[in-house]
């Protein structure tokens, strides 16, 4: 594992800036899935409330699952999952994973 403030760090993309050089579009090392808006707890100065009260509560599994199928044919390294709320409330977190 690269240090995180090694310059050097960059050479772990390597393969990345090549196709960049080469006019390609590279994809992401990592992808971040916002699995839930909804949360259970009512925090003080909660910076994510206005998300929970616009946007469905969760991600749809489907476009999830279509999605990951995607990133797999790409070769995507790594996946996040977050949210604007808690991301373990997601019904479909076992079928997620």
């Amino acid at each position: 594992m690269l240090d995180p403030f090694n310059k050097y760090k960059i050479l772990a993309s390597h393969d990345k800036i090549k196709s960049v050089l080469k006019g390609e579009i590279p994809a992401p090392k990592t992808v971040e899935f916002f699995l839930s808006d909804k949360c259970n707890h009512s925090c003080n100065g909660c910076h994510s409330k206005e998300l929970q009260e616009e946007n469905p509560p969760f991600l749809d599994i489907k476009k999830a699952e279509n999605t990951l199928d995607e990133l797999k044919e790409m070769n995507v390294d790594s996946i996040e999952t977050s949210g604007g709320g808690e991301p373990l409330l997601y019904p479909h977190l076992k079928k997620f994973i």
